[in-house]
């Protein structure tokens, strides 16, 4: 059976280690591994939290060793899968005000996992070894935007607020920075080794410089950099008069090689800035414009890119959610590759299990593959019921008249 690529699921992140990656199917709730020498998923194994939807229960993971962390963002635990095992172990997250726990970013410090709740405004710190939760840290009580780790210190945009809190891994301290008031909201953080970066939801970009307390404002986007209209009364033009949005213009930002790139939520382009000169350029994408027809195609997500991984402070993995494709941007050489990822056999054997009880949609890839195997009876997947069955229950109904 040809494998059809289009199939393939979206995801909020990807761990890589060598040859292999691992992901959690956002739509799923599903961890899967990734073989990127054969470009096939590999196998896949179900995050066993009950919910009425799966949709981002559990999207990002961390492989530390031979297990693999699931942060949670609608869901209520960090699931961890320990590879030798085959199993799942759970802990269970105190929240009292059943808020969405929205874990995004994490990171390995001193044997040590501390992970960011945006929705808690907590930190919290996770013994790796003994698999359990072992304190947690007040950061804010309005909730944050995004965090990064630089050194020994993790630094957090606040949500809705113009501030940042430096928290200090080793003594365990929070210090919080209020921004010069611009009177801007801002929406992606990262630093380039030197300062800090900023973007919100209009044509700018932001420096913050910590030591002086300074911003300073970057403006020349191109004159053909506008917004797409996601709604079910667009026209599939882009509003390249509009400065101010709604929501926020870039959805992450990251520094690789000698620029800092800003990925699009639901603007048009793509934007690379010059750590030095601040020059700010577009990175073109063929195949990437949208029409009326894609905008109202989409199903579940309302944005341009998800940023998948940066490795080796070069390429910069994006889930194009248009063409249902990884493609991959190299920060140095200024090129771009598109990289199309299937399922294994294996992989669909196993997700039919997953899927066992379900009534599958023609919208969703991953359902539509499986039902193609089935009827296909690829590899015996549901060769006893094509070839046997139902050759069987015809005959007995034929008997029956």
């Amino acid at each position: 059976m040809e494998k059809d690529y289009k199939a393939f699921t979206w995801s909020d992140n990807w761990q890589i280690e060598g040859d292999k990656a691992w992901f959690v199917s956002g739509m799923h709730n599903i961890l899967i591994c990734l073989d990127l020498n054969t470009k096939e998923c590999a196998s896949a194994v179900s995050i066993p939290e009950e919910a009425l939807s799966k949709c981002r229960l559990t999207p990002y993971c961390m492989k530390c060793g031979d297990d693999i962390f699931c942060m949670p963002d609608t869901g209520k635990s960090i699931w961890i899968y320990n590879l030798k095992e085959n199993g799942f172990s759970e802990i269970v997250l105190q929240n009292p005000e059943k808020v969405r726990l929205t874990i995004y970013d994490f990171w390995m410090h001193d044997n040590k996992l501390f992970a960011v709740s945006n929705g808690l405004g907590r930190i919290i710190e996770i013994d790796i070894k003994n698999r359990k939760l072992e304190t947690s840290y007040m950061l804010c009580e309005d909730g944050i935007r995004k965090s990064i780790k630089v050194g020994t210190d993790i630094y957090s945009l606040l949500k809705d607020k113009a501030e940042i809190c430096q928290f200090d891994l080793i003594k365990k301290t929070v210090t919080t920075y209020k921004l010069p008031d611009t009177g801007r909201k801002y929406s992606t953080f990262c630093f380039d080794g030197e300062k800090f970066w900023l973007s919100g939801y209009g044509k700018e970009i932001y420096i913050w410089k910590k030591n002086e307390n300074t911003l300073k404002t970057i403006t020349g986007f191109p004159k053909d950099f506008g917004i797409y209209n996601f709604s079910k009364e667009t026209n599939g033009e882009i509003d390249c008069v509009k400065k101010e949005y709604e929501l926020p213009a870039f959805l992450f930002s990251v520094a690789a090689g000698d620029y800092v790139w800003f990925i699009p939520f639901q603007t048009n382009k793509i934007m690379y800035a010059d750590k030095k000169t601040y020059q700010l350029h577009a990175f073109e994408v063929d195949g990437e414009n949208e029409t009326k027809q894609s905008l109202l195609g989409r199903i579940a997500l309302g944005s341009k890119y998800i940023l998948e991984y940066v490795r080796e402070d070069r390429y910069i993995g994006l889930f194009s959610i248009k063409n249902n494709y990884i493609l991959e941007i190299d920060a140095i050489g200024q090129k771009k590759e598109i990289k199309k990822y299937t399922f294994s056999d294996k992989c669909i054997r196993e997700m039919k299990e997953i899927f066992s009880e379900c009534i599958f949609s023609e919208s969703d890839g991953i359902h539509r593959e499986i039902f193609k195997s089935i009827l296909s009876g690829q590899n015996g997947i549901g060769k006893e019921k094509t070839e046997s069955n139902n050759g069987l229950e015809i005959y007995k109904e034929v008997l029956k008249l």
